[in-house]
């Protein structure tokens, strides 16, 4: 037995059948023995020390035999681009394959193996020299990692039919010809009359899979020589999405976060956060309108029936300013209810935020799941992630804190205090207990906004509100917690939102 693992590291495989053009939308799958075997021989060109022709052709013919599949569950989707020309817009279609349950996950692997080859010891030592050089299947974008395996796979998800064998589910892939039927069909092929300009054939395997595209266009093949379709069946109908992720009560779980970067001539200024966290509400309750022409609880706050949301439990706006120079540049929308397929649909289709003296604000969605899947952990910058999502023991205020409730003087003493709302408020969130600790009038590094600087009153709605004062906090818990933490008036829009520290 022979087998190898071929691992999609970006979630896709982009590959059009070979009897298929581009923009037909039908991608291959699974990867053609044909293709395989190709990029084999590509990966050789790209080894410091070439392989002798003699050893890539033992190998090559030990593997040529149709080989089985286990497969991931997968599904078809597609991206569409609309490229200017001289005289017109050209559409091109991008079709691939999603494989598993994303970029990343060991779901997005699969087992091609030959139950029948077992390898020489340096066969399958070449195999491996030749798989840690290729890099991608199909479409440059089909970023692999593959490796040889010392175990037997389970049971293949796909195999080779004969000729009278039927199944319900069924796919045609290339493969090479058996070396006697290629030899016979050569012979004839070089005994028949053929116009000028067509050079003899390759008598290996190896000299085919080397068959330049450019050559098969101009010698005007109709399809690869030396090659033959073969019929695969599938134990299940192969375009199936992964099964989606539940929590320990069996509920379905949805993304919670939601990350968009901001572009814009001239970005809003981060004491706005308020403004642009409402400005945002209003374009998804406008995109997230049902056939009613009600808007999705998610963002509206009340329910079917409705009624306000209790717990906190419909969807935060929350403006961040990611490089900390004083502009908002990324916007973060949390929802511990998750988003459902409805909600993300309109996560989706925003795209711009109407601004004001004319400058409108375009949104790109480029992170949509878990909350510590898109956090940082103190002390490191990641491309992408948050830090309101971080990860933390250290917590400190990245936009002011305004209290909900007015002090009060009761028996003598004073009670409601901001750090005593603050710490009620936690507890209410499910937080452990935290040592509050209030920071002077401005964030601790230089330069930054002063809390007084931030607008602090929405500019429609309501909402319970205490002293029209912005104040910042730091929090210390005894163990790390996951972000966000959003407290307070106006948390639903960007105020009270706090960042994981070191």
């Amino acid at each position: 037995m022979t087998a190898i693992s071929i691992r999609f590291l970006a979630g896709r495989y982009h590959a059009t059948g070979w009897d298929h053009h581009a923009n037909e939308g039908v991608p291959e799958w699974p990867p053609s023995p044909w293709r395989f075997l190709r990029a084999l021989v590509a990966a050789s060109y790209r080894m410091v020390e070439r392989p002798e022709r003699a050893q890539l052709e033992s190998l090559l013919g030990a593997l040529q035999s149709p080989p089985s599949y286990c497969l991931p569950p997968v599904h078809t989707a597609h991206t569409r681009h609309y490229l200017p020309t001289a005289d017109k817009t050209k559409l091109v279609v991008d079709s691939f394959v999603a494989v598993g349950s994303g970029a990343g996950e060991k779901g997005g692997e699969i087992v091609v193996s030959w139950p029948t080859v077992q390898l020489s010891a340096a066969q399958r030592a070449l195999l491996v020299r030749l798989l840690e050089h290729v890099s991608y299947l199909g479409r440059a974008e089909s970023w692999v990692e593959c490796a040889v395996l010392d175990e037997s796979p389970a049971a293949p998800d796909a195999r080779p039919l004969a000729d009278a064998e039927s199944c319900m589910h069924e796919a045609r892939l290339l493969g090479p010809m058996p070396e006697s039927d290629y030899r016979s069909w050569r012979a004839g092929w070089a005994a028949s009359p053929r116009p000028s300009g067509v050079a003899a054939l390759p008598d290996s395997l190896l000299g085919l899979l080397e068959f330049e595209t450019l050559r098969l266009h101009a010698e005007r093949w109709s399809g690869m020589p030396g090659t033959r379709w073969l019929r695969y069946g599938f134990a299940a109908d192969p375009f199936r999405p992964a099964e989606p992720r539940r929590s320990v009560a069996g509920r379905k779980t949805w993304p919670t976060v939601a990350r968009y970067a901001v572009h814009s001539s001239v970005l809003p200024a981060f004491g706005d956060a308020i403004t642009i966290g409402e400005r945002m509400r209003q374009a998804l309750l406008a995109h997230s309108r049902g056939g009613a022409g009600i808007s999705h609880p998610a963002f509206l706050g009340r329910d079917e029936h409705g009624m306000p949301m209790q717990g906190n439990r419909h969807a935060y706006f929350l403006p961040e300013d990611a490089d900390s120079d004083g502009r908002i540049d990324h916007i973060l929308i949390w929802c511990r209810e998750g988003f459902d397929a409805r909600a993300r649909q309109a996560l989706q289709s925003v795209t711009r935020l109407w601004g004001a003296d004319g400058h409108d604000l375009w949104l790109a969605l480029i992170a949509l799941g878990g909350a510590t899947d898109h956090g940082t952990q103190p002390g490191i910058r990641r491309d992408g992630a948050s830090a309101a999502c971080g990860r933390s023991r250290i917590w400190r205020s990245a936009t002011p804190f305004v209290p909900p409730r007015h002090p009060k003087l009761r028996g003598g003493v004073w009670t409601d205090q901001p750090t005593q709302q603050v710490a009620a408020l936690l507890e209410r969130e499910g937080l452990p207990g935290a040592e509050v600790r209030l920071l002077p009038d401005s964030r601790d590094q230089a330069g930054e906004l002063r809390w007084s600087r931030f607008r602090r009153r929405r500019q429609r709605g309501g909402g319970a509100r205490g002293v029209d004062a912005g104040l910042g906090f730091e929090l210390r818990f005894a163990t790390p917690v996951v972000g966000p933490i959003v407290i307070g008036y106006g948390a639903h829009f960007g105020l009270g939102r706090f960042e994981a520290m070191e």
